[in-house]
């Protein structure tokens, strides 16, 4: 679909065949070959693929089997459009703080190494960027010693070229997400969370409510969210894969069991409010 950004209509393209979920964070727009391209998986979760759709008439162009992984545990995520025709992402090998920069052939599916990224020890999700005019690959992680930064690779070799304390700000409980670059300017802007705006103080109040409990968790999480009836529950792994999205009412228990160890994200969607909590299983 297109959407208006004046009047706010939307317009349908086309169909895309066989697509049941689409894996957040992976969503892609090839501006010089006006092509959008997201993975995403069939009916039954199985099979994986990266889609590319040509923007004018939604026809599919390309759809091969991703990721191509030796080992299925492994995975590539925090997905970007390069200046080559090429996505670039960070493949993390499993249970490893092993992290490398990868460039993915949008025809294929297969990836090739660039090298390794050094300098933090986890990505948190959707806050990425790819510079075009610098040939750079950023996003916010963090360093050795839990420090939130902003990573800036050089996405042709995979050297680290800074990686300054991320976010600044007088007030700890301000928040900066949703990072996109403007390729036309290099700026790259965001959404600021301030704590004393009146909305800000209004979304502090839901964020108080929303209580994910226990954290760490082994076997179920408990979720609440204050007055809502009903809401959307959306878990994403240390990845920003999504690994679990369903509706739930007030005082929700999900059962974990299934999921491996590690740092996940839940993102709860009500009709006013979306709202995210980091949670570990064990």
């Amino acid at each position: 679909m297109s959407l208006n950004p004046i009047t706010g209509i939307h317009s349908i393209i086309d169909s895309i065949s066989g697509v049941q979920s689409i894996l957040s964070g992976t969503q892609v727009i090839d501006e010089a070959n006006h092509t959008y391209s997201f993975a995403g998986s069939d009916a039954l979760r199985l099979t994986f693929k990266i889609y590319t759709v040509d923007l004018s008439t939604g026809a599919t162009l390309f759809s091969p089997s991703f990721p191509n992984l030796t080992n299925q545990l492994d995975g590539i995520f925090n997905l970007k459009q390069d200046s080559a025709n090429n996505l670039l992402g960070t493949y993390n090998t499993f249970n490893s703080n092993t992290y490398q920069l990868v460039t993915i052939d949008k025809t294929t599916g297969i990836h090739s190494f660039v090298d390794t990224l050094n300098g933090f020890t986890n990505y948190i999700p959707f806050n990425s960027v790819y510079n075009s005019s610098s040939k750079t690959y950023s996003f916010k992680g963090l360093d050795q010693n839990s420090n939130e930064r902003y990573f800036n690779y050089n996405a042709r070799n995979g050297n680290l070229i800074s990686n300054p304390l991320y976010p600044v700000l007088s007030d700890t409980n301000d928040h900066i997400s949703e990072l996109h670059i403007d390729n036309s300017t290099a700026i790259i802007y965001g959404i600021l969370w301030d704590n004393n705006i009146t909305t800000g103080l209004a979304e502090k109040i839901v964020d108080k409510q929303l209580k994910v409990y226990p954290n760490p968790a082994s076997t179920e999480i408990n979720i609440t969210v204050g007055d809502e009836k009903q809401f959307r529950i959306d878990l994403y792994n240390n990845l920003g894969q999504l690994v679990l999205s369903e509706l739930r009412n007030v005082n929700s228990k999900i059962n974990i069991e299934e999921f491996d160890s590690g740092l996940y994200y839940v993102r709860v969607t009500s009709s006013q409010y979306t709202i995210t909590k980091k949670v570990i299983f064990n």
